[in-house]
């Protein structure tokens, strides 16, 4: 990951241990956060709650596949760190077994990509 590009990032939230994907279809809620060392945060998305400033919007790409997408832009990847970028999913789904009949799965650390500095970070090109 460069710092200062655009960038459309796809993910893939599976059960517990990885061997399937969740399907979205009755999701109530997801929450994305994007970071460098020191949980420092340059990116958050929502699928429904907006009111808090900051978020970018959480698109279900495909509900049964578990496959989101969140928009990076430019200004944000520039906070970046030039250390591993992390991501922190939450998930709220109906499930009777749980308090309120929803289930709220969080994954942390979970590791994206590499943060590099352009030779260009700082100019324009357009």
């Amino acid at each position: 990951m460069i710092r200062g590009a655009t960038y459309e990032i796809e993910i893939t939230i599976t059960n517990e241990d990885a061997s399937a994907p969740l399907d979205l279809t009755n999701a109530s809620g997801i929450l994305v956060g994007l970071y460098g060392e020191g949980k420092k945060i340059f990116g958050k998305w929502s699928l429904v709650d907006k009111s808090a400033e900051g978020y970018g919007d959480v698109v279900i790409v495909t509900p049964l596949s578990g496959i989101i997408s969140v928009a990076l832009e430019a200004a944000d990847s520039l906070k970046a760190l030039e250390k591993m970028a992390k991501l922190e999913i939450v998930v709220a789904l109906p499930n009777p077994d749980f308090s309120g009949n929803i289930q709220i799965s969080i994954d942390t650390n979970i590791e994206l990509e590499l943060v590099e500095r352009s030779i260009f970070e700082g100019v324009s090109a357009t």
